[in-house]
């Protein structure tokens, strides 16, 4: 890394989901990486230990990602959006943890401490991540728990960057290096400051420039927000029934009050041979079919509750806003579309059906109104006023006043459809972890690798009374869409 690498302004976009957390719902996203045994052999080492050596090549890899070795600045009140600078005390031991699982050492206990690691917010006082090592995870594999602030990465950018801690050769071509012993006298901050004359200046430096370029652009961002809401306005019309939801017209259900501090975690697989199958017999999309399942879960999970909307639900869905140059960028680039899901529909075909127009239509929403509306509009409001705005929605969602955002968060990211390994140790399966909104108490999250697809549940006990019917529903919403067949057309 350069000498000169040491203050990054935070960009307008990661600011605002530091601005979104409260000590109730933090906003860090993840996934469980499991690894199989490999054979010593191919090792090329006397001794083999697996878990030592993964251990090792993620403390060397990880190190080598420039934004993990940053952490945030913040000013008093939040006057100026915080900096990224580089932590002169940053020790990679502060941010690797090998844990242990209770008996009896399955996906069960494993997930059961996934929920407790995802009530806990991360340290902000140090670089936003910290990853998780399983040592008795099943009798033949290793689970590693990635767990990263949203500030740092989207879903894409985190997908790419577990890629790069990743190698596609089976063959052992790789020995971490022996790790350094840690220097204890590390200065603080201050004391780099003060050692460092150069830092001061580079600090105040980014602030004004910040500053600076955010007045000499506002009347620009100003602009672009006041055309999208304008578009948006427009697309409405005299056809609102017929157009998308929108933020905060989702009805009310006990899913969606104001989320607590438990978390409670779950997942089911699924072949992605048999996920195509559906998407080619219907010719929709692998998303329309994932989105269906998720709809005809919530629906049954509603009718166990007795309390299925007379109108849809409405799913928050991330969508990449990223080109082909900036795809390896740790960064967020999203932005997010309201779907309707028809949960009070009972056919499943229908559900598929309305589903994927309801997809289509928020698409095509979000172009008419600009796919970097949630970009502008951050980049519009600075940190304090975001944060302010956001306690106020979060009070009138406690106090039941207002509608929730929206009633599930669904995110799907894809990911290699080949296999990868670290140093020899085969990459088995990867699982994804969203992350709750203040109002939304449950998260479904897609990620596919190699010949699977995996849907995550996280959720709020608080709020999802029933969390084990969850991966059940799934289960059963997949065998139903995988028998049912598409209506003949009929002749007239």
């Amino acid at each position: 890394m350069p000498q000169d690498t040491y203050v990054q302004n935070i960009k307008p976009l990661d600011a605002t989901f530091l601005a979104m957390q409260t000590q109730t719902a933090p906003v860090h996203v993840g996934a469980v990486l499991i690894y199989g045994k490999q054979a010593p052999e191919s090792s090329n080492q006397e001794v083999f230990d697996p878990l030592s050596l993964l251990e090792s090549l993620l403390r060397e890899k990880l190190s080598s990602v420039e934004k993990f070795t940053f952490k945030l600045i913040r000013f008093p009140l939040d006057l100026f959006n915080p900096i990224w600078i580089k932590d002169p005390n940053f020790k990679i031991e502060n941010h690797i943890t090998r844990i242990s699982l209770d008996p009896p050492y399955d996906s069960s206990t494993l997930c059961d401490r996934i929920g407790e690691i995802w009530q806990s917010p991360l340290n902000l006082n140090r670089p936003l991540w910290h990853f998780y090592l399983i040592d008795n995870y099943l009798e033949d594999q290793i689970a590693v728990v990635a767990k990263v602030h949203h500030s740092l990465i989207d879903g894409v950018s985190g997908a790419n960057l577990f890629v790069q801690l990743l190698d596609l050769d089976p063959i052992v071509k790789y020995v971490p290096k022996e790790q350094e012993s840690n220097d204890e006298n590390r200065p603080s901050l201050i004391q780099e400051i003060v050692k460092n004359t150069t830092l001061a200046p580079k600090v105040v430096s980014q602030i004004a420039q910040f500053q600076t370029n955010y007045v000499i652009n506002l009347p620009k961002t100003a602009t672009k927000v006041f055309k999208s809401l304008n578009n948006l306005h427009k697309a409405y019309g005299a056809q609102a029934a017929k157009k998308p939801p929108l933020l905060f017209t989702a009805p009310k259900t006990s899913m969606n009050k104001a989320v607590s501090k438990k978390r409670t975690f779950s997942y089911v697989a699924f072949k992605m041979a048999d996920i195509l199958e559906i998407k080619n017999r219907f010719n929709v999309t692998i998303n329309d079919v994932i989105m269906t399942i998720c709809t005809n879960t919530l629906r049954n999970y509603l009718a166990e509750t007795k309390e299925i909307p007379d109108s849809p639900l409405t799913a928050l869905m991330p969508i990449s806003i990223r080109d082909d140059s900036d795809k390896q960028i740790v960064d967020n680039q999203v932005s997010a579309a309201i779907v309707a899901l028809p949960t009070n529909e009972p056919n499943i075909l229908k559900q598929l059906q309305l589903v994927s127009q309801n997809a289509k239509n928020a698409k095509e929403l979000s172009k008419t109104v600009g796919e970097k509306i949630f970009l502008d509009v951050a980049t519009l409001l600075p940190i304090n006023l975001q944060q302010i705005m956001a306690k106020s929605v979060y009070k009138l969602i406690a106090s039941d006043t207002i509608n929730p955002p929206a009633n599930v968060i669904i995110t799907n990211v894809p990911g290699p459809n080949f296999a990868l390994y670290s140093n020899s140790i085969p990459l088995d399966n990867v699982i994804p972890i969203g992350a709750l909104g203040q109002g939304i108490g449950i998260c479904f999250a897609i990620f596919s690798y190699n010949d699977r697809i995996n849907i995550s549940i996280l959720s709020d006990p608080n709020l999802i009374s029933k969390t084990e019917a969850i991966p059940t529903h799934l289960n059963r919403s997949f065998e139903k869409l995988s028998t049912v067949k598409p209506q003949k057309k009929t002749r007239r």
